[in-house]
């Protein structure tokens, strides 16, 4: 082996256990390490972020109906539509199926309201595939750090909870995760 392919090898095993072959998306090891290093960030500079699982409403059928490649497809475009909502310094991660979460810097709850509501106002637009025009919805939780939890793990839980409550009240809106839905999951 000559050391370019060799170098090449090294590339490709880092790009394939930090990304989302799919959607170019970090995955979840990489987003924990990425959060990890913001909330320290946020820590030092007493800020807020918010965490916002969001899972596409209704996904198993668009593969039982049309097909994974059309499945495939729409978290791509997915995975392209939240990228294009986030600043820099915001991270965007696919954490399995049709799952994504987002970690934001913010200043007030007013302005994550703003996001949430762009991002589902973004994923409602018809998503062109084939000859195919769909309408996605999706269902957002949040949590904030630090008033919701003081690390990954707990923010993820919380907001994953606001979210199967997004869903359990009609789909495609987020909710904020609140000390009730806390307490039931613990």
């Amino acid at each position: 082996k000559n050391i370019t392919q060799e170098k090449d090898s090294e590339e490709r095993i880092h790009y394939l256990s930090n990304f989302d072959v799919l959607t170019q998306l970090p995955n979840k090891s990489q987003f924990e390490t990425n959060s990890k290093y913001l909330l320290s960030l946020a820590h030092r500079s007493h800020t807020q972020l918010a965490m916002l699982f969001l899972d596409l409403d209704r996904f198993k059928n668009f593969n039982d109906s049309l097909g994974h490649t059309i499945g495939d497809q729409i978290l791509i475009e997915t995975a392209k539509r939240l990228k294009s909502l986030l600043r820099e310094s915001d991270i965007v991660a696919r954490f399995s199926a049709d799952e994504f979460v987002l970690v934001i810097s913010i200043t007030d709850m007013h302005s994550v309201e703003k996001v949430a509501q762009k991002i589902l106002n973004t994923i409602n637009e018809p998503y062109y595939i084939d000859t195919h025009e769909l309408s996605v919805t999706a269902s957002i939780g949040i949590s904030l750090y630090p008033s919701d939890g003081s690390d990954i793990e707990t923010l993820s839980k919380h907001s994953e909870t606001a979210m199967y409550r997004a869903k359990h009240d009609g789909r495609n809106s987020y909710r904020f995760v609140t000390e009730e839905m806390q307490t039931k999951s613990l």
